[in-house]
């Protein structure tokens, strides 16, 4: 993985354990993002038959080695099934243990998935290794992806957060949104940090809500993933962040920078974000 640095009068200054590590979410300052790796995916997905959330070594369906299963109830086609259904979801991340993926239905029902090493082990179904891979690989990154593609059919997301007792947000913020078809059918928003995600406790919380239309087949039509990746990527400050010190550039210290927050729409699952 290629440490993330800072870009400054076109030189790359690398961040050094003073700055600390960031969080930047949807920011225009992450430049060239490239990713190298995928490291761990979950997925809901609103399926007329099988599974409904996926926890594995990316959000991909083509192995079924690489990740485990569980069922939300009866599938979209039923009165009760999901269809408009808003489940609180929940990526829980304990550094030297592993990935916790939670959905939950208010106060009906919590469905668990975990892969790692837990004390205690929690409830739902868990693995210690997936394909014989531990969890424990670097990344920097978290993709969400929001995909609506069935007509017609809609995957609305709110309220989602990241929080750490290490990590801290630099700079943006995510957006709600929905990906629809009609419309647009998919919606990708992008958190990279300065350090390795695989070192730090961190959580993941928002909510999404699914909609789509009667009948059969169509069962990757319409999801919601979070994938971990490492990637490559640079930080570059904006101009009103930076102070002309003594013939050079410097950070200004304590100065405020707005919040900016950019949701990058119309990205297909293909388009070298996510999978």
């Amino acid at each position: 993985m290629r440490a993330a640095s800072l870009a400054l009068a076109g030189a790359l200054l690398p961040l050094t354990a003073a700055q600390g590590a960031a969080i930047y979410v949807n920011s225009y300052m992450v430049q060239g993002y490239a990713r190298t790796a995928t490291v761990f995916g979950t997925k809901y997905r609103m399926s007329h038959t099988n599974w409904d959330m996926e926890l594995g070594r990316s959000s991909g369906t083509a192995n079924p080695a690489t990740y485990i299963t569980a069922g939300l109830g009866a599938n979209s086609n039923h009165p009760s099934g999901l269809v408009g259904r808003t489940y609180d979801l929940e990526i829980e991340h304990l550094a030297g243990e592993g990935f916790i993926y939670r959905m939950i239905n208010g106060t009906v029902s919590t469905t668990t998935l975990s892969w790692g090493t837990f004390s205690p082990t929690p409830p739902g179904a868990t693995v210690q290794t997936l394909q014989g891979a531990s969890p424990g690989a670097a990344f920097n990154a978290l993709i969400f992806n929001a995909r609506a593609s069935r007509d017609p059919s809609s995957m609305t997301f709110s309220n989602f957060s990241f929080s750490s007792p290490t990590l801290a947000i630099a700079d943006g913020a995510f957006v709600n949104g929905s990906a629809n078809t009609p419309g647009t059918a998919f919606v990708t928003q992008l958190l990279v940090s300065t350090e390795n995600l695989a070192a730090h406790d961190w959580v993941v919380r928002g909510k999404v809500t699914g909609v789509r239309s009667t009948g059969a087949g169509g069962d990757e039509q319409l999801w919601f993933t979070v994938e971990g990746q490492d990637a490559n990527f640079t930080i570059t400050p904006e101009p009103g962040g930076l102070l002309l010190v003594g013939g050079g550039l410097a950070l200004a210290a304590g100065q405020r920078r707005a919040a900016r927050k950019r949701a990058i729409s119309g990205a297909s699952a293909g388009d070298g974000l996510a999978r």
